[in-house]
């Protein structure tokens, strides 16, 4: 590792089915969400009518959870999100209970937290059986030659109030051209392929996919550049800054991607019968505005009937909506969901307010330049 190397807010020393689609993209090919259809945009607009507006659900409780960079809904514990640190912090996952509660931390010892910024959850190798993937994929200074996805059986159980993950395997993800950051790490619940969404000046992100047949424990893989895209306009208003995404995730049925910047979420609609990548083809629309502090975290609900927002920061508020009608029971799509979650897991708590600042504004990182502040 470089000397002086910083990358982030801290500076410290089979899957049964492979990627089946093609992809192929010109490296200076446009935009993939730039030209979709008057159809393809209709249909973005109606998606984001289902979503409400989120409200205050609650603040993180851990005192160690200090700086919340990703989130994923459990699928075997009803009511509880998996959520990390960004870097620098010890290599461990938060459960998070209703209303933000402490519901433990797992530690990850054959792992290492240089910069985590996304926490997915999908099918692996053992059928019926859901993994944690953390994508250790931030790179402020662009200085890194590659990435790590680490993949983890959930917990069983969460009895015991924390524990030990003894047996986290590790992929190892060659960096594209120009060591780009990356923040957003996405598992397709149908064929479990793996998707990196990058963070690059300008706003326009890659998509850079993973065939889950891949993922062997200690390799090394290239991924395939799958597509580009840019949020939809409405980001434009607080500037460049307002198109970097800073976090995502992919609905239980694999039908929507939610994709979020620091202050505003965006909807993308995957057809029936297409690839990952292909939602990025449709100009997205917004779901939500939440005035955070740092605003990196973005989980669907297990159920499909709601989402979550969660920001950087001790105590800082979690924020719900539902989704109306509820998307499709994960259980219709993925055979390794063992439990049924039928009841709403998001409880709004009114009581609670935000600390945030004015719209679009967001705290510095004491760990960035002043250019990544502002990016």
């Amino acid at each position: 590792m470089p000397a002086g190397y910083r990358c982030g807010s801290r500076a410290r020393g089979g899957w049964h089915r492979t990627l089946t689609a093609v992809l192929v993209v010109v490296v200076g090919s446009p935009v993939i969400g730039s030209a979709a259809g008057p159809a393809r945009a209709g249909a973005a607009a109606s998606v984001c009518a289902r979503f409400s507006a989120p409200a205050p659900a609650g603040s993180t409780r851990s005192p160690a959870l200090d700086e919340l960079s990703g989130l994923a809904a459990s699928r075997l514990h009803p009511g509880i999100f998996w959520g990390h640190n960004d870097s620098g912090g010890p290599a461990a996952l938060f459960a998070i209970g209703p209303g933000g509660a402490d519901a433990g931390t797992w530690r990850l010892p054959a792992a290492e937290n240089l910069d985590w910024e996304d926490i997915a959850i999908g099918p692996g190798p053992v059928t019926d059986v859901p993994y944690l993937y953390v994508g250790d994929i931030g790179d402020n200074l662009h200085l890194r030659r590659r990435y790590t996805i680490y993949r983890v059986p959930e917990p069983a159980s969460l009895a015991t109030g924390g524990g030990t993950l003894e047996d986290a395997e590790r992929l190892d993800v060659q960096v594209p051209d120009g060591s780009p950051d990356a923040e957003s790490l996405l598992v397709d619940p149908i064929t479990g392929d793996i998707a990196v969404l990058t963070k690059e000046a300008g706003g326009v992100s890659r998509v850079l996919m993973i065939p889950a047949s891949q993922f062997l424990g200690g390799a090394t893989v290239t991924p395939v550049l799958a597509g580009r895209f840019q949020l939809p306009d409405e980001a434009a208003g607080g500037g460049a800054a307002q198109r970097n995404v800073s976090g995502a995730d992919i609905a239980p049925d694999g039908s929507v991607v939610l994709v979020r910047n620091y202050s505003e979420v965006f909807a993308f609609e995957r057809p029936p019968g297409a690839t990952l990548a292909d939602a990025f083809v449709s100009p997205g629309c917004v779901v939500a505005r939440v005035q955070e502090r740092q605003g990196e975290a973005v989980a669907f609900a297990a159920d499909g009937s709601g989402y979550l927002l969660g920001s950087e920061g001790v105590g800082e508020p979690l924020w719900s909506g539902a989704i109306r009608p509820p998307l499709a029971s994960p259980t219709k799509w993925v055979a390794w969901a063992r439990t049924a979650v039928t009841a709403s897991t998001l409880v709004v708590d009114p009581s609670v307010t935000t600390t945030g600042g004015p719209e679009g504004s967001k705290a510095t990182d004491p760990g960035k330049t002043g250019d990544e502040n502002s990016a």
